[in-house]
């Protein structure tokens, strides 16, 4: 699977990349964080999904619970 950064997201969607960390921070789109402040992960075809709104978690085939990009345990 190839893993984007927000920047990579905006080339990618068209958006505008504060659009995309507001709809990662929000919970719109779905991306991995380990730990706040670190750096944000995005799948491919989660952008993809996102974009086109579908559902985002399966695309990126998450197993757990994700809030905000984080793991809620």
């Amino acid at each position: 699977m190839s893993w984007l950064t927000p920047a990579d997201v905006a080339d990618h969607t068209g958006h505008h990349v504060v659009t995309v960390y507001r709809a990662l921070e929000s919970g719109q789109l779905h991306g991995h964080q380990p730990r706040r402040g670190a750096r944000w992960r995005i799948a491919e075809p989660v952008a993809d999904a996102w974009v086109t709104g579908l559902p985002q978690t399966d695309a990126c085939g998450c197993t757990t619970t994700l809030a905000r990009g984080r793991k809620t345990a």
